[in-house]
């Protein structure tokens, strides 16, 4: 491959991890169990068994009502990223970002305190 000065380029094939994305986890509490009724905690259940079984990079973006997720839940998310680093560690990326929590909420909403 060449590009426009005709200087030969090297291609390195760097295979990184997947990262599962939790967007907004507050959504699956309040809101979710008015909308869902009894429903709402089998998919919270559902979501907790794939964060704790999953073995790769991990992210939380939380909202302003992240206050509102029940501390079992928190304790999901918190072993989650816990496991990310050592997934990281095993796969010797142990330098990089491998599990990130952050507060990515866009309205003009104050951060939860947690």
């Amino acid at each position: 491959m060449t590009n426009d000065f005709n200087i030969p380029s090297k291609t390195t094939h760097i295979e990184l991890p997947k990262t599962l994305v939790l967007v907004l986890p507050a959504s699956m509490f309040g809101s979710a169990e008015s909308q869902l009724g009894p429903k709402a905690r089998e998919y919270r259940n559902a979501v907790a068994e794939e964060i704790l079984s999953y073995d790769g990079y991990f992210a939380v973006i939380d909202g302003f009502l992240s206050d509102e997720i029940q501390r079992g839940f928190d304790d999901v998310i918190e072993k989650g990223l816990s496991n990310a680093i050592l997934a990281a560690e095993r796969m010797r990326y142990p330098n990089s970002i491998s599990a990130v929590r952050m507060y990515g909420c866009d309205t003009v909403e104050v951060a939860y305190d947690g």
